[in-house]
């Protein structure tokens, strides 16, 4: 009857979000992999281009207070914030101002938008596997925490309150907070937050709550279904293959 369509409408809607969510996960993950292939200094030069871009073209500009001394995971959240789907052509600019057009061939642009539209799904299959395996992520945190109640939801937000020194620019806690979100608008906004370790971040503020049964039950999940254990992010691999990066990143 009725209540069979409203929840079909829901299911589709949801679905969307999840997908929607996905995207600009594997988007974010594009571009933080992109600024680790930049020396520091390209990095610098990168923020001082990326404001006069932005300028010239009309756009939100990110302060220069806080892109000064952000480091590469946290100039991406900012881009994001701050120009959504248009910081992928924004990017591709500015890596020619750079003189970096090996990095530009990174970017799933399509060569006759001028609008820098997510168009992975058409041109890259590579990202559209990504998005497909986040997309698995983020279903298998739906199901796993489904029958958490409306306080542990609160604690998961209250432990990301922790985070306030670490995330200055838009804190999660505070969006949170102000959506009185649910568990699927929690869930969703930590994979788009934390889109290189969403299991890892949702394990360690786990531990953090001191709540093993949870924590222990989504490790087991984890295991069980591979697609989850092969999210592993470039730029995460590459920190952590190589010392030198790591004070590049908040990990």
């Amino acid at each position: 009857g009725s209540s069979t369509a409203k929840k079909k409408r829901f299911d589709d809607r949801l679905s969307a979000e999840i997908h929607r969510v996905s995207a600009v996960a594997v988007m974010k993950d594009l571009l933080l992999e992109i600024l680790t292939d930049l020396k520091d200094v390209e990095f610098c030069k990168f923020k001082w281009f990326l404001q006069l871009t932005q300028f010239q073209q009309v756009l939100p500009q990110i302060p220069w207070s806080n892109l000064q001394f952000s480091n590469r995971t946290e100039l991406v959240s900012m881009m994001w914030s701050s120009c959504g789907d248009r910081c992928l052509a924004l990017t591709q600019e500015v890596l020619m101002d750079l003189d970096r057009s090996d990095l530009v061939d990174k970017l799933p642009l399509d060569a006759s938008s001028s609008k820098g539209k997510l168009s992975l799904m058409d041109f890259w299959p590579e990202l559209k596997q990504k998005v497909k395996q986040m997309e698995s992520v983020i279903k298998m945190l739906l199901e796993e925490f489904d029958d958490l109640t409306l306080q542990d939801v609160k604690d998961i937000r209250n432990t990301l309150s922790w985070d306030l020194d670490d995330c200055p620019y838009l804190s999660i806690y505070w969006r949170l907070l102000a959506m009185n979100a649910d568990l699927q608008e929690t869930v969703l906004l930590l994979v788009q937050t934390f889109s290189q370790r969403p299991v890892d971040k949702m394990q360690e503020l786990l531990s953090r709550m001191r709540r093993p049964d949870l924590e222990f039950a989504l490790i087991k999940s984890t295991e069980k279904k591979s697609v989850v254990g092969k999210w592993k992010s470039a730029p995460i691999q590459k920190v952590r293959n190589n010392p030198d990066q790591r004070s590049k990143f908040i990990i």
